[in-house]
């Protein structure tokens, strides 16, 4: 999986699906056609309880309605479920396709782990700050999965030799950034090399 460097401030470009040029270089992006599961697939601070008749989401599939988690840390999760699905930690303007499925929570002796802390006080507000932010993002990386908005780039010189090609990057917008990245750090290595 593609890890996310510190960004820029310099502002992402926005790619079309397909061929895009960026400083002579040949962009290639394309929907993965066989993204891996974060749920299944990567370490996960968080653990997603759902309920839905005909969907598996998330960690384990728990009776419909079932109490929330005993959990310091836990948030209710949506599904919209129209013409696709998005997952996500707020509920949706669709009182008609969408509804509560389920929880995300951190298990409190993870959550511990996590924040380095070894005995048994309450969390501060700065705690559980960080905590939701890393429960929302693991919402945004299953959302981005179940909406099909996983990425494969495929990156080319000007005389179309393969600079690289990544898939299982997940967002449109980290896509954009992480081909930028890529080619502006192959520009940068070839000048180093001269």
């Amino acid at each position: 999986m593609a890890q996310r460097a510190e960004s820029k401030t310099v502002k992402p470009m926005r790619l079309d699906i397909g061929d895009n040029y960026y400083r002579g270089y040949r962009i290639s992006l394309h929907a993965d056609p066989d993204p891996f599961n974060p749920r299944k697939e990567s370490e996960n601070l968080g653990t997603m309880v759902t309920w839905h008749r005909r969907y598996f989401i998330g960690d384990f599939q728990v009776p419909i309605g079932t109490e929330m988690p005993t959990a310091q840390v836990c948030a209710p999760l949506y599904l919209l479920d129209h013409s696709g699905l998005r997952l996500s930690m707020t509920p949706f303007c669709d009182p008609w396709d969408s509804g509560q499925v389920g929880w995300i929570y951190v298990e409190d002796d993870k959550a511990r782990k996590e924040l380095g802390i070894k005995d048994k006080r309450e969390l501060t507000d700065e705690e559980v700050t960080h905590l939701f932010k890393v429960l929302r993002a693991e919402t945004v990386e299953m959302d981005q999965y179940m909406s099909g908005e996983v990425y494969m780039l495929e990156i080319f010189t000007e005389d179309n030799e393969r600079v690289d090609t990544i898939g299982g990057v997940f967002g449109y917008v980290w896509a954009c950034e992480f081909a930028q990245q890529l080619v502006d750090g192959d520009i940068e290595m070839k000048a180093g090399h001269q």
